[in-house]
């Protein structure tokens, strides 16, 4: 975003294509001045995707991938390209430009940093049990398994994305039961309150439902 800024702030006339991943349309980060931008500035490209997108939503949905790459920006292999993120994001960035084809040297990341959860020592782990209460499955497992690892371990799918508590993508409901969560910022404050949680960076403390 600091980046676009610069530009905008320079009046650089290059065509510029900035795509955002978000999960919802209410988790769309900078949106009114994003759509300044585009707005004041015909040379810059807005493209925002949403995993959960609403009723009045328009734009395009789902995970970015190549083929969404090549839709929103037909000629990216001409491009210079930056990526910024969690570093599974950015894996699965750099998967789909390979597959289109672009050459690294037209390719730049940088990472969220330092988001990481600490890895549970083996003196933590404790039994506990996760009801899946819309599938009716059961699963005895320990508590330094995350409830994605659980999710998954018993055939059950559930979407995830950056896997470190950020974009939100694997969040579920806890109808019951205590936890021990690591989440970087992927919950509002609201859904928290009504009980969701993220799959990919929240443990189980002994017995828990959810919502799947």
């Amino acid at each position: 975003m600091s980046m676009l800024r610069t530009l905008a702030d320079s009046g650089s006339d290059r065509e510029i294509r900035f795509i955002h991943s978000a999960r919802s349309p209410k988790d769309i980060i900078f949106r009114e001045e994003l759509d300044e931008l585009a707005r004041d500035h015909g040379n810059f490209h807005i493209h925002v995707l949403c995993a959960e997108p609403d009723d009045n939503w328009r734009g395009p949905v789902g995970l970015l991938d190549d083929t969404t790459l090549l839709k929103l920006a037909p000629d990216i292999r001409e491009r210079s390209v930056y990526v910024c993120g969690p570093e599974p994001y950015m894996k699965a960035i750099r998967g789909a430009l390979q597959r289109i084809g672009l050459d690294p040297d037209r390719y730049r990341e940088e990472s969220f940093g330092g988001l990481t959860r600490p890895a549970p020592t083996p003196s933590a782990s404790q039994a506990a049990s996760v009801r899946f209460a819309r599938s009716g499955i059961g699963q005895q497992c320990r508590s330094t398994q995350t409830l994605l690892e659980i999710a998954r371990n018993v055939g059950l799918y559930l979407p995830s994305a950056c896997g470190h508590g950020i974009c939100g993508t694997c969040r579920v409901l806890k109808l019951a039961g205590d936890v021990e969560t690591a989440d970087l910022g992927g919950l509002s404050a609201e859904e928290k309150a009504e009980g969701y949680v993220l799959a990919c960076c929240t443990r189980p403390l002994g017995e828990v439902a959810l919502d799947l």
